[in-house]
């Protein structure tokens, strides 16, 4: 449930408008086919199963989630909009295809001419932000956004959007991303989340952590194969210098750092290990507070009053040795017997085995340790170009906590 926007609130919202928006832009968008009308016409019919190209896919809402354009797939032989089965990131083969409820029904081309366009073409070949039609803000997240490569369709159960930039609209996803974004669309109390109230989404241009946030953007959503092309437009060498901040989240064994990427997508460069995912997050909610000038005071503030099922989550939340996050009974079990004195070295999952120590994490804490380090890094290199900016002028050239086991 939403606590209501007090005083506090109210003042951050007042420094968020300040920012230059989204909708400010030239913005192509689209809520993709009709569910019921489309479906009439023959373009795609009701028949779960998992299709042979990313160009038959047709997405739901259900289907992504915050930074993540593959969170489930429908099951075979779903019956009812519940009838989906959370995917396991670390498996996933580099072509993978998600399993959906509807198949295309008409042959390519018509199928394709029939779907909405942008400058005369599908509006499915370009890279896109799409987001869940429907805001409830009794889940963990309000707003919902991931980033969509060239193929799937989707029904209006997502809108989607694109820019004439890519890395505009990395920065945009990445914006959308945070929690801030998030409270901006909870603030408004909307049941929908359309174009319009998406547009007010602040989006900032050239600032110093740009690139981090395009880093953390990319390796978040960039799952499969199919964003191999948008992974090396957008890379930079610089990335290789960037690291996780210190003393945020799961430290676990053997982990790599955020800037271990090379110029061409491959395996290794999708963050798939829970313990990242998380970390990159909370890095993306503090490098876009200190994009709008929000303190941490501010940061934390929207977090606590806003995000409560969040909260909730993250207090139950436990991970292993290997930055993976047990299944929640399992980290009930684990809770269960450290309550009885025990040690415990090891869990059986249904997929894998959990190896200890295991963790907890503080999100309040983490989300302050991110903002200071971002804070020192802007800075540092705002100094850093004035300084530049003044010598061109001078001679006239243009957290984890471990559980006790």
């Amino acid at each position: 449930m939403l606590f209501p926007v007090n005083r506090a609130s109210a003042a951050i919202l007042s420094k968020i408008a300040r920012a230059p928006r989204l909708g400010a832009l030239d913005i192509e968008w689209t809520a993709g086919w009709h569910e019921s009308g489309d479906r009439q016409r023959g373009f795609f019919e009701r028949r779960p199963t998992r299709p042979g190209t990313w160009e038959d896919v047709i997405l739901q809402g259900p289907n992504i989630t915050v930074g993540t354009p593959l969170y489930k797939e429908t099951r075979s032989g779903a019956k009812s909009n519940v009838d989906y089965d959370e995917l396991d990131l670390e498996s996933l083969d580099d072509d993978f295809l998600p399993q959906t409820v509807y198949q295309r029904a008409k042959p390519t081309e018509e199928y394709r001419s029939g779907y909405p366009k942008w400058h005369d073409r599908p509006s499915s070949e370009y890279f896109r932000l799409a987001w869940r039609e429907m805001a409830d803000p009794a889940t963990v997240r309000t707003l919902q956004p991931a980033l969509l490569h060239p193929g799937p369709t989707h029904l209006y159960t997502l809108y989607s959007l694109s820019l004439a930039r890519h890395d505009d609209l990395v920065v945009a996803t990445g914006i959308c991303t945070s929690i801030i974004a998030d409270f901006l669309v909870k603030a408004t109390s909307s049941a929908h989340i359309n174009i319009s109230l998406l547009g007010k989404i602040p989006h900032v241009r050239g600032h110093v952590l740009g690139p981090k946030l395009v880093l953390r953007t990319l390796r978040l959503n960039c799952l499969v194969r199919p964003y191999a092309p948008l992974w090396s437009e957008l890379y930079s060498p610089d990335w290789q210098a960037d690291r996780w901040v210190p003393g945020v989240g799961v430290d676990y064994t053997d982990r790599t750092e955020i800037g271990d990427v090379t110029p061409v997508w491959e395996r290794t460069t999708p963050l798939r290990r829970a313990a990242d995912r998380r970390q990159a997050l909370v890095e993306i909610d503090a490098i876009v507070a200190v994009m709008l000038g929000l303190t941490a005071d501010e940061l934390v503030t929207i977090y606590r009053t806003q995000f409560p099922v969040l909260q909730q989550y993250e207090r139950r939340a436990r991970y292993d040795s290997n930055g993976r996050e047990l299944p929640a009974d399992l980290a009930k079990e684990l809770d269960k017997q450290v309550s009885l004195g025990r040690k415990v070295h090891t869990l059986q999952g249904p997929k894998r085995t959990y190896v200890g120590p295991f963790y907890t994490v503080d999100r309040e804490r983490d989300l302050r340790l991110a903002h200071e380090h971002f804070s020192r890094i802007a800075a540092q290199r705002q100094a850093a170009a004035s300084a530049d900016g003044v010598a061109a002028g001078t001679t006239g050239t243009a957290s984890a906590e471990r559980v006790s086991v």
